[in-house]
C-alpha cells in the first residue's frame, strides 16, 4: 500500500539546514498496524506529514497504491490526501464553537456529501461518545476529545489513519480506552499508524519502528 524510497526532507532557515529525516525507505501493507517510536526532535511527526501528504519530502519518493505522490501537482496532492487520509491530531484539533456531533460531521461536510447522520451516529457509537453528542469541546475529558478526534477521522472512510501521540496527555486507564478504539479500527481493515514515545503503547502494535536523528530502524 505504502512504499517510502530514500525519503529525505530538509528545513531551511536563515542560517541552518536542519536534516529531519535522511535516507528513509519503509513499506507498509494494507491493513497493518504500525507503531513510530523515537525521541523529541528524532523526525517521527516529519515521518508522519509526509505520509499524510501534509508536506513534500526534499528528496525521495513516496508511493501509495503504486501511485508516486511526490509527483502529485497541489491540487492533486490536496486531492490525494482527502481521499485517502485521516489524522488524529495529537492536540485534537477540535472547534470549540462547534458541538461534539458538529465536529464529527465536519469531514463529511468537506466533501459535500448529504446523507450525514447514519456516518456520524455510527462512529460517535464506535468511540462511545453518543451521550456527548450535544456538548462543546470545552465540557470534555481529555479522554473524550480523543475519542471525538477519533470519530472525526474515522467518518470519512479513509483506508490510512494517521495518529500523532494519541496518548500522550492521558492517564493509563483511558490510554487503554483509547488503544482499545484503534485495535478495533485496525479489526475493520483500515491501515493505523501512530506516534509515540510510549513503548507500552507501541506494543500493542503489530509492528514497531524506531527513528534515530532522521533514520528509520525497524
Amino acid at each position: 500500500m505504502i512504499k517510502l524510497e530514500n525519503i529525505g526532507k530538509i528545513y531551511y532557515g536563515k542560517k541552518v539546514e536542519t536534516h529531519a529525516l535522511s535516507g528513509v525507505n519503509l513499506e507498509i501493507e494494507r491493513g497493518e498496524s504500525v507503531a513510530v517510536t523515537g525521541t523529541s526532535g528524532s523526525g517521527k511527526t516529519t515521518l508522519l506529514n509526509i505520509l499524510g501528504a501534509m508536506v513534500h519530502p526534499t528528496s525521495g519518493a513516496y508511493f501509495y497504491n503504486g501511485t508516486d505522490v511526490t509527483k502529485l501537482g497541489k491540487k492533486k496532492f490536496h486531492q490525494f490526501r482527502k481521499e485517502h487520509i485521516s489524522f488524529v491530531f495529537q492536540h485534537f484539533e477540535l472547534m470549540d464553537n462547534y458541538s461534539v456531533y458538529e465536529n464529527v460531521e465536519m469531514p463529511l461536510l468537506a466533501r459535500g456529501i448529504k446523507k450525514r447522520k447514519e456516518k456520524v451516529e455510527k462512529y460517535l457509537e464506535l468511540t462511545g461518545i453518543s451521550g456527548l453528542a450535544g456538548k462543546k469541546p470545552n465540557c470534555l475529558s481529555g479522554g473524550e476529545k480523543q475519542r471525538c478526534a477519533i470519530a472525526r477521522a474515522l467518518v470519512a472512510d479513509t483506508d490510512l489513519i494517521l495518529a500523532d501521540e494519541p496518548t500522550g496527555a492521558l492517564d493509563s486507564r483511558t490510554t487503554d480506552s483509547i488503544l482499545k478504539v484503534f485495535e478495533e479500527i485496525h479489526s475493520m481493515g483500515r491501515t493505523v499508524v501512530l506516534i509515540t514515545h510510549d513503548q507500552n503503547v507501541a506494543s500493542r502494535c503489530g509492528r514497531i519502528l524506531h527513528i534515530e536523528d532522521g533514520k528509520l530502524v525497524e
